[in-house]
């Protein structure tokens, strides 16, 4: 990974990298991660493309727990599962802050006009939304608010060239299900703020949609679609959520309606 971190390789072949590093530490297990670990964050700390390279790694670690595979049935899936859930309070933190450092990082090399440096910070903001959706499914969804990935794509929802990724986040853990464990009042609160957050944009593509003067193009249409799935969704499987504030209730029903 260290040697195939070069702005000159083609991405196909960084993908099939971190895939290939991704299926090994599957094969051996939690050990072999944990001793990845510390040689994974130095390698991210050294520029956006070995960032991306580490979110590519971290987007396919998952992969057999989200997409059918006939080899990992049974005890092996489950133990791969608990040792990604028990890693994901050191995965979900260096996502965050891989979004945190590069999306900033493109907007100061845009204001410098350093614009193949600022691709490159988007490319990783990118990589790390994919990741992120890897984990959308399956991570408990307080992990997700504690650990600021839900704040981190609802903040993303205002930027045109992130937006698209990290509605996909929110169509994903829209139409979670309730545990009903103890966890059930954190999974009530996370998705409480979830309604607001897609409330909020609603709102504000309704208000831009009505004001005299402003164009809505294609892509802000697709955007507003994505958004009301994702509302769709959250009134779907998740409307006990917020029946107990009538006040968020009542202006969910009128952007329905809209």
């Amino acid at each position: 990974m260290s040697e195939i971190a070069n702005p000159c390789e083609e991405w196909a072949l960084k993908s099939q990298t971190a895939a290939l590093v991704a299926e090994i530490v599957r094969r051996e297990g939690l050990s072999l991660w944990q001793e990845l670990l510390p040689s994974l964050v130095s390698l991210s700390n050294n520029g956006p493309i070995q960032a991306e390279l580490v979110a590519m790694m971290l987007r396919w670690l998952p992969e057999d727990i989200t997409v059918h595979n006939e080899d990992l049935e049974g005890d092996r899936r489950r133990l791969l599962l608990r040792g990604l859930t028990q890693s994901l309070s050191e995965i979900l933190p260096m996502l965050y802050t891989f979004l945190e450092r590069h999306f900033g990082a493109a907007l100061n090399e845009v204001g410098r006009q350093q614009l193949d440096a600022a691709k490159q910070h988007a490319a990783t903001v990118t990589a790390t939304l994919n990741a992120v959706n890897a984990y959308a499914e399956w991570a408990p969804l307080s992990d997700l608010a504690k650990y600021g990935i839900i704040h981190g794509c609802g903040f993303l929802l205002s930027s045109p060239d992130f937006r698209l990724h990290a509605c996909e986040f929110f169509k994903l853990v829209s139409s979670r299900k309730r545990p009903v464990d103890s966890s059930s009042s954190e999974f009530d609160s996370a998705m409480s703020n979830i309604f607001q957050i897609l409330m909020n944009v609603s709102r504000d593509f309704l208000y831009k949609s009505t004001s005299s003067g402003v164009v809505i193009d294609e892509s802000e249409f697709e955007f507003a679609e994505y958004i009301c799935e994702s509302m769709v969704s959250l009134g779907s499987s998740n409307l006990q959520c917020i029946t107990g504030d009538s006040t968020i209730l009542s202006h969910y029903l009128q952007q329905g309606s809209c």
